[in-house]
């Protein structure tokens, strides 16, 4: 009887032991952290429903995190964002976004992982997001910053959810504006070189040769311009004083309305880093 208490007593620490070693890959229930202390305790209980409210409604995990540092775990803020959400296990089925805000460093990440997370936040729209984002940061209204972040992140995955595609280049109006100001200013740099620099240099070249020759009298009469023993014409040559070009414009490639994409490591995450202190 006591070889089977003893027995059993072992069986009981071992699988405790056991529970206590094993890896936890629960999805991580808290959203917002900071252990910076720069926001307060009510602020970060509004930004962590906000963030919550998101996640389940997009099935898609969106996380903030403000630390003071990276170093001793990380060499850069990239490799940073993508050891906090692993370790953290973060992500709804893996599947979401972090804004990594590193303070002795003044740098941030938005690190994105997963299909849905990926697919959402394109390459254009995590430029787009952080530069509200820095401009926050960097004026030190952290909580906004934040806000700012969160925001963004509920637009871009309506976006995808409502359209079927990503918010991306070739659906950004100002993007596609951007675009077409500076094709337009392109234009008229390349016909102000093609129509405007040959006429002057004609001109000066012109002005050249008549201050050279302005001292020439002109003769009035055909022989002074023959040579005394006639004409011997030995050569011909035409010289054809206008052209007529033919011009076929070419198709253009269909994938040409296409965005820009999202571009993703070997990891699955994808990444917009940079810093807010200048």
């Amino acid at each position: 009887m006591k070889k089977l208490r003893s027995l059993l007593t072992v069986l009981i620490l071992t699988l405790g032991l056991g529970m206590f070693l094993l890896p936890v890959f629960a999805d991580n229930d808290v959203h917002v952290d900071d252990e910076t202390g720069l926001i307060s305790d009510y602020q970060l209980e509004q930004l962590d429903a906000y963030a919550q409210r998101i996640s389940d409604v997009h099935n898609c995990g969106v996380y903030i995190r403000f630390i003071d540092t990276y170093r001793g775990f990380a060499n850069n803020v990239v490799d940073a964002s993508e050891y906090v959400f692993n370790n953290e296990d973060l992500g709804i089925s893996d599947d979401g976004i972090l804004l990594l805000v590193a303070m002795n460093e003044g740098e941030y990440d938005l690190c994105a992982h997963g299909n849905t997370a990926n697919t959402a936040f394109t390459d254009h729209a995590k430029t787009k997001m952080a530069r509200r984002i820095e401009y926050f940061l960097s004026s030190s209204d952290w909580y906004t910053a934040c806000s700012e972040f969160l925001s963004q992140s509920d637009t871009m995955l309506t976006y995808l959810e409502s359209h079927g595609e990503p918010f991306d280049t070739n659906n950004d109006p100002a993007y596609q504006q951007n675009k077409k100001e500076q094709e337009a200013a392109s234009r008229s740099m390349k016909i102000g070189a093609t129509f405007g620099l040959p006429p002057i240099a004609a001109l000066l070249t012109c002005l050249g040769l008549k201050a050279r020759n302005k001292n020439t009298g002109i003769k009035t009469e055909a022989h002074n311009y023959f040579a005394r023993n006639g004409i011997n014409i030995n050569r011909v040559q035409d010289l054809f004083i206008n052209r007529t070009e033919m011009h076929t414009p070419l198709p253009r490639s269909s994938s040409s309305g296409r965005g820009g994409g999202t571009t993703v490591n070997s990891g699955g995450f994808s990444h917009h880093s940079g810093s807010f202190r200048h």
